[in-house]
């Protein structure tokens, strides 16, 4: 039999204003809607916009929470990708058995990297992971024969031949990575890793132990950026080394700098936003890149806490209406 006082944190628990930073899931239904009846054109859109999301909301959960730098983030998905399509493409694995292979194969890497490079600060923690990736890039051409050298490996199985269903299949994903993230960084964890990007010493001083938090922490967001890497490379039925290239986190960075770093969402609205705008951006060949680029500085420029941030700001300045119980008691 339950106590009273666990009764009233439970209700304090579920109360709406604690499910309110989850409202912009209601989002993703409606996005499933406009891929499922606006065309392959567009839910191909939605699908790399989904899972770029993903990669950033992954990226930010670590480094947009901890201040660290993370410029090796590449390699999470990559891993993913690969031990999924070395597994379904070579010795015949089903992808429902591969792609989770593909999410403990991130994982572990990231304990790999996490042990090696946690205690590092500054930019040299940066330069650290920086380096990971090339080292991988290298391999998939020493292994060649194996990892496909420059070509990547071909032939992976998808799951669906029917697009609509990789949408659902991606927005889930996102829809649980930014459900569990946002349920992290509002955990003792989260409060943790503020204190840590605030001052680490601090935090050590406190009797905090730093570096198991960032090392949890670092492994579920190599997990979130697997989930995604592993699940794209049957969508694609390919996975080519450039998906290492030090662009590749850049752009994951771009993407969570422009939606609002520390957010969770905003990296993930920020990156529909540019994916969107750079595929509507391609038929103009010679001016795609210079006209992204441009939005990219002038929003960084004028907005430097991204897209979200201030948004909120702008609406919780707009005037609200009374209720009507007040309306009623003042008439009275």
């Amino acid at each position: 039999m339950s106590s009273p006082g666990a009764d009233s944190g439970r209700k304090e628990r579920l109360r709406p204003e604690a499910l309110q930073p989850y409202a912009p899931l209601l989002l993703l239904p409606v996005v499933a809607l406009l891929g499922w009846f606006g065309g392959q054109p567009l839910t191909i859109t939605l699908i790399y916009g989904a899972t770029w999301a993903t990669y950033a909301v992954g990226y930010d959960m670590f480094s947009g929470f901890s201040g660290r730098v993370n410029l090796g983030y590449a390699m999470f998905p990559a891993t993913a990708a690969y031990t999924s399509a070395v597994l379904s493409a070579r010795f015949g694995v089903p992808p429902l058995l591969s792609v989770p292979a593909g999410v403990g194969g991130a994982v572990l890497l990231g304990a790999a990297v996490g042990a090696l490079t946690l205690r590092i600060k500054g930019i040299y923690f940066a330069l650290s992971t920086a380096i990971v990736p090339l080292a991988l890039f290298q391999l998939t051409h020493v292994f060649g024969k194996f990892f496909g050298g420059e070509e990547g490996i071909w032939g992976v199985p998808p799951f669906f031949s029917d697009p609509r269903l990789d949408l659902l299949v991606v927005l889930a994903i996102l829809g649980a990575a930014v459900a569990f993230s946002l349920w992290y960084v509002r955990s003792k964890a989260g409060l943790i890793l503020r204190g840590i990007q605030g001052s680490d010493l601090t935090a050590q001083a406190l009797g905090v132990d730093t570096f198991r938090f960032l090392f949890v922490s670092l492994l579920c967001s190599a997990g979130i950026g697997g989930a995604a890497g592993a699940y794209l490379v049957h969508f694609q039925m390919l996975v080519a080394p450039e998906i290492l290239h030090i662009v590749t986190t850049l752009q994951i960075i771009t993407f969570t700098q422009v939606g609002g770093p520390g957010t969770i969402v905003g990296p993930a609205v920020g990156s529909f936003l540019l994916v969107i705008l750079n595929e509507y951006l391609r038929a103009w060949t010679d001016l795609r890149l210079f006209a992204y680029f441009a939005v990219l500085v002038l929003l960084l420029r004028f907005s430097p806490e991204g897209l979200l941030a201030p948004a909120a700001r702008a609406l919780a300045r707009l005037p609200r209406r009374p209720a009507a119980g007040g309306r009623q008691g003042k008439a009275t």
